[in-house]
């Protein structure tokens, strides 16, 4: 008469939901994504500065067409435009008006606009939190794909039962819950940057008209400065559209690796 087998002495405590090819896979996978959230992030960190710089780089160019709209013996009058001296003036004006900073000379003779100090304002505090922000969501989502792409490879050398396989599905398991909301709010922020329906974007197809039914002018002049205004945002928008899918991609899909580990 045959013995029934112990199956309890025999089965793993531990086990991998999917095969030792799967955890490679995701390893593999989970690598990839870890440094296109570095690389792609990193490349925003000052997102913030940039736009306040191209914002004010296109004002500076607007300038010349906006004395050339009122006529060339004014145009001639003027004389060349110094758009360097324009764009720091914009700067200068932005930080020491808008942001509360502390500025070199005054509204009538500005100083350099990188003298300026902006410790202790909330302007200062927004543009160091958000680059905090973007190298910290970098730095920890390209170390935590590590982390766990290493616990997967040593899962697949190790016998079921061991600890490193219970860390692999443990960490993974638990990550997965921070990789996926992370990555869908950065998809959505790409989305409101580039979607037809989005009213940012909706806002956008008409730009000029609606920032000159802003002004409430529709003189050439107000016509160079919405030209600028508009270009300022299109290119924000591309910026911010870039790094929405291009950090929520990579985030998503290594928490669905996570998930399915």
């Amino acid at each position: 008469k045959a013995s029934s087998p112990r199956q309890s002495s025999q089965s793993p405590i531990f086990k991998m939901s999917c095969g030792k090819t799967c955890a490679i896979a995701s390893a593999l996978i989970l690598v990839v994504c870890g440094i296109a959230i570095m690389i792609l992030g990193m490349m925003h960190q000052n997102l913030m500065p940039d736009s306040l710089d191209k914002g004010c780089r296109n004002m500076a160019k607007s300038t010349e067409c906006i004395v050339v709209s009122y006529g060339e013996d004014m145009a001639a009058y003027i004389g060349p435009i110094d758009k360097e001296k324009v764009y720091n003036d914009c700067m200068w004006k932005v930080k020491n008006e808008t942001g509360d900073c502390k500025c070199p000379g005054t509204k009538d003779d500005m100083g350099d606009h990188k003298g300026c100090d902006c410790s202790g304002t909330s302007f200062g505090a927004a543009l160091d939190v958000s680059k905090a922000l973007f190298i910290g969501v970098s730095v920890w989502g390209l170390v935590m794909c590590l982390c766990v792409a290493g616990l997967a490879i040593m899962a697949t050398r190790t016998p079921e039962g061991c600890f490193s396989v219970f860390f692999y599905s443990t960490c993974s398991g638990l990550l997965h819950v921070v990789f996926v909301p992370i990555g869908g709010l950065f998809i959505v922020l790409g989305m409101a940057s580039s979607a037809d329906s989005s009213p940012i974007i909706i806002f956008m197809d008409n730009c000029k008209a609606n920032v000159l039914d802003m002004m409430e002018d529709d003189s050439k002049a107000a016509e160079c400065v919405a030209d600028a205004a508009c270009f300022t945002f299109e290119t924000i928008l591309k910026s911010t559209t870039t790094l929405g899918y291009g950090v929520g991609i990579p985030y998503f899909v290594a928490g669905m690796c996570m998930f399915l580990a």
